[in-house]
């Protein structure tokens, strides 16, 4: 096992003053997709928050977190709940394993970031990448060692991953073109 540090940073600045304290929990899981709702559905996964004064329109946490992962490959996904109603922006910054990422949302998008890594057979860490990621995602990380869509060599699994994507995009166009084939057959039945 090893015991890894990552360093977390979250700040949000309002449009408009807010006249109470108010309080954005800010979350953190490890292999684990983050759910948009994690201070109620993962309450575990809270690891602080976002404290804007009264009549402040901005605050930021500062905070590192400890993560136990065994061999293989892991991410970890930090995120915010923005406060209701007059975000601005949001700003997440996640360092470890040798990476950082930070990026800037405007408004609420619904978005994460992440950084993917893997624990090898001798203990030490290899970084595979970091990004961006919606809640509720998990992400599709390359470690640059070959196999399909990251499901190495099991074609079955990745044709089946892949069939479903398909389905799901082409689902849209296949409910037009029979609502398109139904008009075209009620108004050739009333051209008499």
């Amino acid at each position: 096992m090893a015991i890894l540090t990552f360093t977390v940073r979250a700040r949000q600045r309002l449009s408009l003053p807010t006249l109470f304290n108010t309080a954005a929990p800010v979350g953190l899981t490890t292999d684990t997709p983050l759910d948009r709702e994690f201070n109620q559905t993962q309450p575990g996964s809270v690891i602080g928050h976002i404290v804007i004064p009264a009549f402040g329109m901005e605050g930021e946490m500062e905070t590192s977190v400890l993560v136990t992962v065994g061999e293989g490959e892991h991410y970890v996904i930090l995120g915010t709940k923005p406060v209701s109603g007059m975000i601005q922006s949001y700003t997440l910054s996640l360092s470890g394993v040798g990476r950082t990422i930070t990026r800037e949302f405007i408004g609420d998008a619904g978005m994460c970031v992440y950084i993917a890594f893997r624990i090898n057979r001798d203990g030490s860490v290899t970084a595979l990448e970091d990004g961006i990621i919606a809640f509720n995602s998990t992400p599709v990380v390359s470690s640059g060692g070959g196999g399909l869509w990251g499901y190495g060599t099991d074609l079955s699994v990745a044709m089946e991953e892949l069939t479903t994507t398909m389905l799901q995009l082409m689902m849209p166009m296949i409910m037009i073109s029979l609502m398109m084939q139904m008009v075209q057959g009620i108004m050739a039945g009333m051209v008499i």
